[in-house]
């Protein structure tokens, strides 16, 4: 967040583009806060993260990759967690499971 503030307000105050994408620049990226929550919103579905994007592709394309490879990372780590917990959850409810089954069948041995 803090990266793409100082590259939106370097542009800005060159005066290198035109006023539509000096304005969406500041929109999206005009403080640190206003940052985090456009690269929040981008990453939960709040906002399509090409239209993010777009502007820092504007001042060079190498900030429109890592948009991608942020938005690419971000999702992939959070898919990757809530995929562990599902497993793990499973794991020990096949656990309990086999245990309380044993246990049945001592049961109805005795």
């Amino acid at each position: 967040a803090i990266y793409t503030t100082q590259l939106s307000l370097d542009s800005y105050f060159r005066d290198d583009l035109d006023g539509t994408h000096q304005e969406t620049l500041r929109r999206f990226f005009g403080s640190v806060l206003v940052s985090m929550y456009s690269l929040f919103q981008c990453v939960s579905g709040g906002i399509s993260w090409y239209e993010v994007a777009d502007p820092l592709v504007e001042l060079h394309w190498s900030y429109g990759l890592l948009m991608c490879l942020l938005v690419a990372f971000t999702s992939y780590a959070v898919l990757n967690i809530v995929t562990a917990q599902f497993v793990e959850s499973a794991m020990q409810s096949a656990r309990q499971d086999g245990d309380h089954v044993i246990q049945m069948q001592i049961e109805e041995e005795k």
